[in-house]
């Protein structure tokens, strides 16, 4: 028996091999189809697909045979990848000195007829065969030989198709892994900014915190030694001219260190959400401003309320602002009118971007005040706005501030109405 020399390129032939990924792999119909057709065209009982590995041919497609491998010595095929025409032929494999004595042919296996058509990589590198046996001598035809040809070249477009995927696979691994480690760098890195952010944010509320904590006290004494320089009679009318000054300015300094310090507490992250009774709620509400109602004679109407998954605390601060403001800002006994409804609002409504559209609550809060300007409308909300002159009424423009940021820390947000003089409608939209 004739044992086959390695091809010159036989380093580079199995490397080519190896990129295939196609040794071990699973059955393909692709590949079968072009076995039996091998087989049919051919008019042989048995038809491979077969690959010359290191030591052994192994079998893609098999059609005939239950053979998976043989050993490479033994092999046509390790004779076929080193033929320079494109197709070896043996007609009578025991006419054949290379074949005569192979355990093939002179085994169970009892191969006759041999014929095989190297599958080169880039048309250099044999890396196996499309072939066909027979267990009797056999002849091909000319049609037949240009027919396993054509079928070998189909098997060649099935492996580049392959080593197209494989490398479309890689690439989508590769990128995978990328997008992966960006994913995590970025991650890493937002959550080193959050971390730097409410490590930020915790220094502004103690500073916030101290500030007003230390402005406080000395406003406070002012306060005290004002109101005991108002009990004396001094002579100088100076004096008593500046001191009403002095108490007013302490007055409002205080009240501004406290909506503040008020503001400063408001925070997004950190609520106690629950279902909450509105109904309870506003009476908790009413209760914490039971001061200026009652100086005020304030009328107060509630229909009935729902319940709604809140912050308590958040959102009586929301509403004591809202009925305060009422308050403050009417010039008669002021009336005030608490309703609900449940509201659809969508993206061409006025919901912000950062406000997700939906089902929403909608609490108002109907006044009988001075009223106000609607082209103010969204300037009422921001920080230190007041569309009033603060002798005719009091307050910081930090109250309606603290009402917007506590609905957008639920979700929700809160619009008005108005029509100068005849009183505001604050609606509060809560998701449901």
């Amino acid at each position: 028996m004739q044992i086959a020399n390695l091809p010159a390129n036989e380093k580079e032939r199995l490397q080519a091999l190896t990129e295939l990924e196609i040794i071990g792999s699973e059955e393909e119909e692709s590949f079968n189809d072009l076995a039996k057709l091998a087989s049919y065209v051919c008019g042989t009982p048995v038809a491979l697909i077969s690959f010359i590995e290191e030591d052994r041919q192994w079998f893609k497609s098999a059609v005939g045979t239950d053979l998976r491998e043989t050993p490479r010595d033994i092999a046509f095929c390790s004779h076929a990848i080193l033929a320079e025409e494109d197709l070896m032929v043996v007609n009578d494999a025991k006419e054949d000195a290379r074949f005569v004595d192979n355990p093939l042919v002179t085994g169970d296996a009892n191969i006759q007829f041999y014929a095989g058509v190297p599958l080169k990589v880039n048309d250099q590198l044999p890396v196996g065969t499309v072939c066909v046996l027979d267990t009797k001598p056999h002849k091909l035809s000319a049609d037949q030989e240009e027919a396993l040809r054509r079928i070998s070249r189909q098997v060649m477009k099935l492996l580049e198709l392959r080593k197209r995927n494989i490398s479309n696979r890689d690439l989508a691994r590769e990128n995978e892994k990328r997008l992966k480690e960006e994913i995590e760098r970025q991650t890493e890195s937002l959550e080193r900014k959050n971390f730097e952010l409410r490590q930020l944010n915790a220094e502004m509320e103690q500073m916030v915190y101290i500030a007003s904590h230390d402005l406080k006290e000395p406003i406070r004494k002012l306060k005290i030694y004002a109101d005991i320089l108002g009990q004396e009679q001094f002579a100088d009318e100076r004096l008593n001219k500046f001191l009403p000054k002095i108490h007013n300015s302490a007055d409002r300094a205080y009240s501004l260190v406290n909506d503040i310090l008020d503001f400063a507490k408001v925070k997004s992250i950190g609520l106690v959400k629950k279902d909450v009774d509105f109904n309870v709620l506003m009476l908790a509400v009413i209760e914490a401003s039971d001061e200026i109602i009652s100086d005020s004679k304030a009328e107060i109407q509630m229909a009935k309320l729902p319940t709604i998954m809140v912050d308590e605390n958040q959102m009586i601060q929301l509403f004591s602002n809202l009925i305060q403001n009422a308050i403050k800002y009417c010039k008669n006994v002021p009336s005030i009118h608490i309703t609900a409804s449940e509201v659809v609002l969508n993206e061409n409504d006025f919901v912000p971007k950062n406000i997700n559209a939906g089902t929403f609550h909608r609490i108002d809060v109907t006044d009988n005040g001075i009223g106000f300007d609607l082209s103010h409308k969204d300037k009422i909300f921001d920080f230190f706005q007041r569309l009033h002159n603060k002798n005719e009424f009091s307050g910081t423009g930090i109250g309606l501030a603290i009402v917007k940021k506590i609905a957008q820390n639920h979700g929700g947000l809160v619009e008005a109405t108005s029509q100068m003089g005849e009183g505001s409608i604050f609606s509060v939209y809560l998701p449901v």
